[in-house]
């Protein structure tokens, strides 16, 4: 495979963890204003902010390779693209694996028991582990290595502008679906007996993640309705600088909105809204690391070298 199909694969994989992530981040959001949620012991509440926040992570990490790609990465097919896509995606895989565990344990002990509910989100974290990591690490030893070798020696590749366009649309789609779905779930919320219990300054924080959300979905959007009205859908540079300006633009709310949230959220469990506060700064200090600042570095690095 050649490195410009290699990038385009990675992003494609990243786009598909990336929504499974972003809608579980949506569940556990809306979970918390659940009449019943109440009513869960004091571990499976702490369990719930422990899932939310590694899905969160998880998202962060594999929103990061599309980022870098956008904004330091001119959209070209690099080494340093692919080698950035795999290792975030495996970095996110754990997060993943153990917040679907701890969502698991929630729901089995509703049915089950505490007992059964704990060794039922052990097994499938561990599932998860080792189908997504342990088979391939087992495996490597074994299988791959002249792929490896050869990945490792390939060049970077000049992509022409239709490429590059393919590759922003791809990174627009990996981020959409889950925005769109979070947003449904954001909608939800403002329907439940919970929330109305919420303070005003609670319920405006809320409705302001519900809004950098919903910008969000209408930037992602924006490029492909201005790639078929202005240029009917040709390659254009300057269609390709309007729309990465877009994509890129659309990661501001969509990270704030998520922080927000995440204070609402953790704020109403804990029944503290300073606990709140330090978890939402807590998320957009860790998705601006990942998102923007680590990227940056990287780039620092490479025209230093």
């Amino acid at each position: 495979m050649d490195l410009t199909h290699k990038v385009k694969a990675g992003l494609d994989e990243l786009r598909m963890l990336t929504l499974g992530c972003q809608v579980l981040v949506g569940f556990q959001f809306q979970a918390v204003f659940q009449e019943l949620f109440a009513d869960l012991p004091d571990h499976a509440k702490a369990a719930n902010i422990a899932g939310l926040l590694l899905m969160i992570l998880a998202v962060g990490l594999l929103m990061a390779p599309g980022i870098h790609h956008a904004l330091y990465g001119d959209h070209q097919a690099t080494r340093g693209v692919a080698h950035m896509t795999s290792r975030m995606a495996d970095w996110a895989l754990p997060p993943f694996a153990l917040s679907l565990g701890l969502d698991v344990l929630i729901g089995a002990e509703q049915v089950y028991g505490t007992a059964a509910g704990v060794a039922g989100g052990l097994a499938f974290a561990a599932l998860a582990l080792g189908a997504w990591l342990g088979w391939g690490m087992l495996a490597r030893a074994r299988h791959g290595r002249k792929e490896r070798e050869m990945a490792d020696l390939r060049g970077d590749e000049t992509a022409d502008v239709a490429q590059k366009i393919t590759f922003m649309m791809t990174e627009a789609r990996t981020i959409l679906p889950g925005a769109q779905a979070m947003l449904g779930f954001q909608l939800a919320v403002v329907l439940t007996k919970a929330f109305a219990s919420l303070s005003p300054p609670e319920k405006a924080l809320h409705a302001a993640a519900l809004g950098c959300v919903a910008l969000s979905i209408i930037l992602l959007m924006a490029p492909a309705a201005y790639h078929r009205l202005v240029y009917a859908g040709e390659a254009s540079p300057r269609f390709l600088t309007v729309a990465s300006r877009l994509v890129t633009a659309a990661t501001l709310p969509l990270g704030a909105g998520m922080a927000a949230d995440a204070a609402v959220t953790i704020g109403f469990i804990l029944g503290s809204a300073m606990a709140g506060a330090v978890a939402g700064g807590s998320v957009l200090l860790v998705l601006a690391l990942l998102w923007y600042a680590h990227p940056w570095r990287l780039l620092r690095r490479r025209l230093v070298t």
